[in-house]
């Protein structure tokens, strides 16, 4: 779940939750690991100068400021750690992905709902294939598949407007997202060859 936070959704966060910068950048690291990525953390912990002592001093501050549960027991030097184990407290996670809602919305609000597959029309909007029974769960789901991303989620509004004026939507919401299609679609753009271009055997 990493951010490209803005400088001021930054400041906010470091006054909001009294963090210091480094401690925002291991949790960066740590949401990056906890998502399946943990490259970015392993060169830090094996190549930054004192990388382990400092990560852990980290994991501690963390703990006392409540953004890491009490509950968890933070290894001693030398002992091993699963990163996904770390678990953060919920209302952290809140203040962290505060816009998860608002971009999630835009997107959802601006996706077309229907399409037509020969003379039927079909809906593309079904989040409950994808286990998601909200609106905000679906939201979340959003912010995390583009990795809390302001500008990722620019980049993705401009591509899905450009597929609608063309008429190149043709693949669900879930599909859109789970697919990078955006990129597809500025690939499309960037090319100027829109004339025959069918997508439709990707549904």
């Amino acid at each position: 779940m990493k951010s490209e936070l803005s400088l001021k959704e930054e400041i906010d966060l470091y006054i909001s939750s009294n963090l210091t910068p480094t401690e925002l950048f291991i949790i960066r690291l740590l949401f990056l690991a906890q998502d399946g990525d943990s490259t970015h953390l392993m060169n830090y912990l094996s190549n930054v100068t004192d990388g382990k002592e400092l990560f852990r001093l980290v994991l501690v501050s963390l703990q006392k400021k409540s953004i890491i549960l009490a509950s968890f027991k933070i290894p001693e030097e030398g002992q091993s750690i699963r990163f996904k184990d770390i678990p953060f407290n919920k209302n952290f996670l809140k203040r962290y992905i505060k816009e998860a809602n608002q971009l999630g919305k835009e997107f959802f609000e601006a996706y077309p709902s229907f399409m037509f597959i020969g003379e039927k029309m079909a809906s593309i909007k079904n989040i409950t294939k994808a286990g998601l029974f909200s609106l905000d769960e679906f939201c979340i789901h959003y912010t995390k598949q583009i990795k809390a991303a302001c500008t990722t989620h620019e980049r993705i509004m401009k591509s899905l407007e450009f597929g609608k004026e063309h008429n190149l939507i043709r693949y669900t919401m879930l599909e859109f997202i789970a697919s990078r299609k955006w990129e597809e679609l500025d690939r499309i753009e960037n090319s100027g060859d829109i004339a025959g271009y069918d997508n439709t055997e990707l549904l």
